[in-house]
């Protein structure tokens, strides 16, 4: 009787690890196809950090792998010299890779820089058709560390006044985001989202 009882708890309990386990790949699995999702989701977007005013911008794409891209230009027209008298133009080209994102919220992505680099040496200089061309920084990725990726829908009351502040153009006014937005947390940079341009 004793050895009968024994099989049993055994069977039952090796039944439950079978579903205990079954149950947490399913759950690995729809976190990992959750997280290739948001990516998926923003792969034709151009994320843009910007004053709203001014001759400059930082406009940003998201690749599904994790992979990003960017490029930052600044003009001013008025600042001028020998060889360059239609103006200065700050660039800079340059790209990087997120790791996968982990879904905090409903609205919310959280996810890290793990590499950004940048094409040309900071500083370099070279005149093209009379514009002076000074390589800059990947202005709006500062301090590049943490990101989140805020999803139509997020109430603007509970984002960080930092972000709010850089998007309050895109925002217009309402009570809830209508685009995807991104923020370096540490750099406390915004980013707002449209369309890409095919």
């Amino acid at each position: 009787m004793k050895n009968t009882w024994g099989k049993k708890l055994l069977t039952l309990f090796l039944t439950v690890l079978a579903v205990v386990s079954f149950s947490g790949t399913n759950i690995a699995n729809a976190q990992t196809a959750s997280q290739t999702d948001i990516l998926t989701k923003i792969k034709d977007l151009e994320f843009s950090f910007s004053s709203g005013t001014g001759g400059w911008s930082t406009e940003v794409r998201i690749f599904p792998d994790g992979t990003f891209s960017g490029f930052h230009h600044d003009n001013n027209l008025g600042e001028t010299g020998p060889g360059y008298p239609n103006g200065t133009r700050y660039e800079c080209d340059f790209s990087g890779k997120f790791d996968k994102p982990v879904k905090i919220s409903n609205y919310e992505y959280r996810m890290k820089c793990k590499s950004l680099t940048q094409k040309g040496k900071k500083g370099g200089k070279k005149i093209v058709n009379g514009v002076q061309v000074i390589v800059s920084g990947p202005y709006g990725f500062d301090d590049a560390d943490e990101f989140i990726i805020y999803l139509p829908g997020k109430k603007v009351a509970e984002l960080p006044e930092q972000f709010r502040d850089w998007v309050r153009y895109s925002i217009n006014g309402a009570d809830k985001l209508t685009f995807y937005g991104l923020y370096n947390v540490k750099g406390e940079m915004g980013f707002s989202s449209y369309p890409r341009k095919k």
